[in-house]
Parts: structure tokens; C-alpha cells; sequence
């Protein structure tokens, strides 16, 4: 009886086991896109739903779209997703989300209150594979350096590739919607490049100046930007 208690015990913490293995191993899926700003132009809002139509069609994630959230969503969604978009307005080390009622709150990319992308622990993001923050500075912590910037602290805590902007960026979901194209085919890195020809193909008007987010004195990234991403 004794021996038949302890076979017991350890198949139930066997099984207990498998199943936290099993929650961690489906702990991200899909794709989601932030919006967190109001004054997208219709032609802006075309590419996004471009964009998020590619995630799911091209990409093979099922994308989630949500509209001005709170700091509180995207900070509670973010190690949920295997890859993010986070797109709007910013300023070194804020990124402003816009809400309902016209006021702004605000995500941070190091802070000790508030909700921060510094406050997740060292792995949290470790199930993701990509953010790309469509947003002014969000490569630049609140001192203006990139070691602390929403790309560096994502990729710090786990992310495998982070991707932001040390400047303003004008039409960056032009230059996303032609990136996150061609990602099925190409590296991430394979994938920017890609964009970037696209980009100034299209848009010579637009592209190379300090504000384009095909130059790369502008676009910020870090991680395993080698690496396919493709969910088919």
C-alpha cells in the first residue's frame, strides 16, 4: 500500500509537471498590434490593416488589433505575443497612449512607478520574437541614450529582436507594412533591407532623410536579427 502511495505521489507530480511545461510552452501565440494614437491618416490606417492582415495571412499569426489601450494592457499583453507592433507617439523613454476620453497616459521604457517595460523580470520577454515600435525616440531612454530605450530594455528582458527609432519617424507603417511582407521570405535582418529598397523605390521623397525609417542612422535594432520568424 505504502509502495503503491508513493507510485501515486510521483505520477501526480509528474503530471503536474507536464502541465506547467505544457503552459509555459504555449505561454505566447499570435500577433497583436498596439495602436496607441488617434490622428492616423486614412492612408496610415490602410497599412496598418494591411500589416495586420500580413501577420495573420503572410506570417502565419493569428493578430489581435487593439485600439488606444492603456500602459496596463500593453504591459500586461506584451510577453504574450510572439511578435508586436507598438505604434504612435513618443518621446525619449514615453511612449503616450492615447485614450478615449482624449487624455494621454504613458508607457515607459525605465521607470521605477508606472507601468515600465524595465519592470519586467530578466526573461519575461523570452517568448518573443519580435516588437517593432512604430514611434518617435523609442529607441531613447529618458537620458537620451540608447541603453535604456524601449529596443534595449525589450531585447534586455528577453525579447529576441527589438526594433525602434532614435528620431521622429514619418511613415513608418509604410515601411512596416513592406517589411512585415516580406518576412516570409527573408531574416528579419533580410527583411529590413527588403523594406528599405521597397521604401525608397515607392517613396523617394520620403526616403534617407533623419526622420525615414529606412535609414539605418534612424532604425535602431537588436537581437537575433538573423532568424525567420514565419509561423507556416
Amino acid at each position: 500500500m505504502k509502495k503503491f502511495k508513493k507510485i501515486l505521489r510521483s505520477t501526480i507530480i509528474l503530471v503536474i509537471i507536464a502541465a506547467l511545461l505544457s503552459t509555459n510552452a504555449l505561454a505566447a501565440s499570435g500577433s497583436r498590434y498596439f495602436l496607441v494614437a488617434d490622428d492616423v491618416s486614412t492612408t496610415g490606417k490602410t497599412q496598418i490593416n494591411n500589416i495586420c492582415s500580413n501577420l495573420t495571412n503572410n506570417l502565419g499569426y493569428t493578430n489581435t488589433y487593439t485600439y488606444l489601450p492603456t500602459p496596463a494592457t500593453i504591459h500586461s499583453n506584451l510577453p504574450n505575443y510572439y511578435v508586436s507592433v507598438v505604434h504612435g507617439h513618443a518621446n525619449p523613454g514615453i511612449i503616450s497612449c492615447r485614450q478615449s476620453n482624449g487624455t494621454d497616459s504613458y508607457y515607459y521604457s525605465a521607470n521605477t512607478t508606472g507601468n515600465s517595460i524595465s519592470a519586467y523580470a530578466a526573461n519575461a520577454l523570452s517568448d518573443v520574437k519580435l516588437i517593432l515600435f512604430i514611434c518617435c525616440y523609442s529607441a531613447l531612454g529618458p537620458n537620451n541614450s540608447t541603453s535604456n530605450g524601449f529596443v534595449a530594455t525589450a531585447n534586455n528582458r528577453g525579447a529576441k529582436v527589438a526594433i525602434g527609432f532614435r528620431n521622429t519617424v514619418a511613415a513608418g507603417e509604410w515601411w512596416a507594412n513592406y517589411f512585415i511582407t516580406a518576412l516570409p521570405y527573408y531574416t528579419i535582418a533580410g527583411a529590413m533591407s527588403t523594406a528599405d529598397t521597397y521604401f525608397a523605390y515607392y517613396y523617394p521623397s520620403w526616403s534617407g532623410g533623419t526622420s525615414s525609417p529606412d535609414n539605418t542612422s534612424n532604425r535602431y535594432s537588436l537581437g537575433s536579427t538573423g532568424s525567420y520568424i514565419t509561423n507556416l
